[in-house]
């Protein structure tokens, strides 16, 4: 872990101590150990460590000031070909002021909203893959103001500066020492709820180029491209859960021919009075890039999962994406047995042996995106 990383946890720690605040810690050991059916032969090990700690500074009706700060230990390795990787790193350290109304949270920290599950259009700041049985995602720098109204509505509006790295499904980076902004709006409508999304950043093509490409640089010096990210998406209850999400992601530039990332979403769920409950999901998803916004001549995807509790301990599930355009299938199948503090996962995935969509490749899961496998883990919480 770097020097930054150890000095803001050790601050943290310190400053509960000094406000008579005992630290709550809680976190995460996991391990597991994956067969490829190509490599069957080679299995793969890999192990996580994710301690965290949480602490209420102060706490005085319903005003609240807590953080949280957290790190990611991973190691990984291939046994056969010696290949090893790890990783150190922050993992969540935010401060928070928050009312029964009103929340106010500075730091790296979780952002994600929308209303899909599966394929999801508003994956803008999160990789939160329903395949994970860690729920894992990395976070981003900023700050996030959320407001709730009696009527249940919310607006939020956030900030976001020094996320280097990509986020989300972005597949082009953020400039460097330039700030991200943006907002949403959530409403009661029926019995649902309706919502407007837009964020606004600038796109450093220069540095997107060079990893892209894996090239020594260009020798253009691209001007920041702006990009603006709109977004609707509304979730109903009615019977059967009911939703749909839509983006546009618009980068004024000339160097693409395409300038505009369309993407839409359909999805439904339903739970069958069936044994102890059989809980169906299907999602649409549509993706276009194109000159102008518009849905067609593009990539289409429809996703089903179903998944089953067999008894208070064990739930089985199951998730098949289908690739319209290349008529390929990509299986998953799980069994979770889930203890107070263990979870045992045991997992099968049936894909092609090259994907060739890219939301299979999920930059946190992306070994279920390809090939044929079996995987084991097995989680501690504390």
């Amino acid at each position: 872990m770097s020097l930054r990383a150890k000095i803001v946890i050790v601050f943290f720690i310190y400053t509960g101590y000094i406000f008579a605040c005992p630290p709550d810690w809680r976190g995460q050991i996991s391990g597991w150990a994956a067969v490829r059916e190509t490599d069957a032969a080679n299995p793969q090990l890999g192990i996580r460590y994710i301690p965290g700690v949480n602490i209420n500074f102060h706490k005085t009706g319903n005003i609240l000031i807590d953080s949280e700060v957290s790190a990611n230990f991973f190691s990984y390795r291939d046994i056969q070909n010696n290949a090893h990787e790890s990783e150190e790193k922050l993992y969540r350290c935010w401060l928070r002021f928050s009312s029964s109304r009103f929340e106010a949270r500075i730091g790296l920290q979780k952002i994600n909203f929308g209303s899909a599950l599966l394929m999801r259009p508003l994956m803008w700041f999160d990789t939160i893959d329903p395949r994970d049985p860690q729920q894992i995602t990395e976070g981003a720098y900023g700050l996030l103001l959320r407001y709730y109204f009696l009527n249940n509505a919310n607006i939020w509006l956030w900030g976001l500066y020094g996320n280097n790295n990509l986020k989300g499904s972005e597949i082009l980076y953020t400039r460097e020492k330039t700030a991200e902004f943006g907002g949403r709006i959530q409403h009661p409508l029926g019995h649902g709820e309706i919502a407007a999304t837009w964020h606004h950043r600038n796109i450093d093509l220069n540095k997107s180029i060079d990893i892209l490409l894996d090239s020594p640089p260009v020798n253009i010096d691209f001007a920041p491209v702006s990009e603006n990210r709109f977004a609707v998406d509304g979730k109903w209850d009615y019977e059967i859960g009911f939703w749909v999400e839509s983006a546009v992601i618009h980068q004024r530039t000339d160097f693409f021919d395409y300038r505009y990332r369309n993407q839409f979403n359909i999805g439904m769920d339903y739970t069958f009075s069936v044994g102890n409950g059989l809980h169906a999901l299907f999602e649409y998803y549509y993706l276009t890039f194109s000159k102008k916004i518009e849905f067609k001549n593009g990539y289409d995807i429809a996703a089903f999962m179903v998944d089953y509790p067999l008894n208070i301990l064990d739930q089985l599930m199951g998730l098949i994406y289908f690739d319209i355009r290349h008529e390929d299938f990509y299986n998953f199948y799980s069994w979770q047995r889930r203890y107070d503090n263990w979870s045992l996962n045991a997992i099968v995935f049936l894909n092609p042996d090259k994907s060739q969509l890219a939301i299979m490749q999920n930059r946190d899961t992306s070994s279920y995106g390809s090939g044929k496998g079996f995987q084991f883990m097995i989680i501690y919480y504390y």
